[in-house]
């Protein structure tokens, strides 16, 4: 572990520490500056407090870190300032993170609006997008038109509508999304994998299971394989237990990995200790199909949103 304070002024600091290959940017002192980083477009303004997000830039061999005279960290990789393939934003309770999901979120969409006219959006059930979700409908209803925007759910609970039922609850309808796909039988399945390798969703929203499983791509899933009806692991159906009523259903539909990563980007939301090893297994590898949520690593855009529980570096 590599680490290093940086100053700007006498009220204010930053701690850098390079760690596993990500670098993590936070704020030290309570004072309520601005965080800029500029690698993102539009930048990330992180919250004011002492829980201060903090960005990661993983697998950059030559970084510089500077402050400006506008207290805002200035993060460069190599002689360039673009994006890189893997950017963590954490911090100490998720709810500060939500506003940058959301912007995430809403600029991609807007972008593809902007480009095609239309949107398509990959969307995940349980309890990590919950708070993203309220947000949107909080704060972003009128920041699009929704109504071009098609969300597809990644994966569906055979037999039970609780997956369906919470995303047109908590997503469709508040902000009147256009319509939304269900991978509920297998002809639903092999339908939304043909569009998605025609026409690549522009998002793909996922949580990540406690085994690292991705949608219901449990740990063996192959990553070219389609997808269909599997067999759910006894940790995701132990998860689904907290949160679904009754007994959980033994099997769910899902789409493959290939299809669920041929997104144009992706967002990861991870919350909670019971999260951290399936992370660590995203940012740091090895790609194998024990771990299905590793095949992120390969992706061209990847955010990664967690708190300091799930990250495990509480700086």
């Amino acid at each position: 572990m590599y680490e290093v304070v940086l100053s700007a002024g006498s009220d204010l600091s930053y701690r850098v520490v390079l760690a596993g290959g990500a670098l993590f940017v936070s704020q030290n002192e309570g004072a309520r500056a601005r965080v800029q980083k500029l690698l993102e477009d539009p930048p990330i303004k992180a919250p004011g407090d002492d829980g201060l997000t903090m960005v990661a830039v993983a697998g950059s061999a030559n970084v510089r870190v500077s402050v400006d005279g506008e207290h805002a960290v200035r993060i460069e990789v190599g002689e360039q300032t673009a994006r890189p393939d893997r950017i963590v934003i954490s911090a100490r309770d998720h709810t500060d993170t939500t506003s940058a999901a959301a912007r995430f979120l809403v600029n991609a969409l807007k972008k593809a609006i902007a480009l095609r006219g239309c949107a398509t959006c990959l969307v995940s059930s349980g309890r990590s997008p919950r708070a993203l979700y309220a947000h949107l409908a909080e704060v972003y209803r009128d920041a699009i038109p929704w109504g071009r925007v098609t969300a597809i759910a990644l994966d569906a609970l055979d037999g039970h509508d609780a997956f369906a039922s919470q995303l047109n609850t908590e997503f469709v309808r508040p902000l009147g999304v256009g319509g939304i796909l269900l991978p509920s039988n297998l002809e639903a399945v092999r339908a939304l994998e043909a569009r998605l390798q025609t026409e690549p969703a522009d998002l793909a929203v996922h949580g990540i299971g406690s085994n690292g499983h991705l949608a219901f791509c449990e740990p063996g899933s192959s990553f070219t394989a389609p997808g269909g009806r599997v067999a759910l692991a006894e940790p995701t159906r132990i998860a689904l237990s907290e949160w679904v009523s009754g007994t959980p259903p033994q099997f769910g539909w899902t789409l493959g990995l290939q299809a669920i990563r041929s997104a144009r980007a992706t967002m990861v939301l991870a919350f909670g200790s019971q999260k951290r090893s399936a992370l660590h297994k995203v940012l740091e590898g090895p790609v194998n199909v024990d771990r299905p949520a590793s095949s992120l690593l390969q992706q061209p855009r990847l955010l990664i949103v967690s708190d300091f529980a799930a990250s495990g570096v509480n700086i």
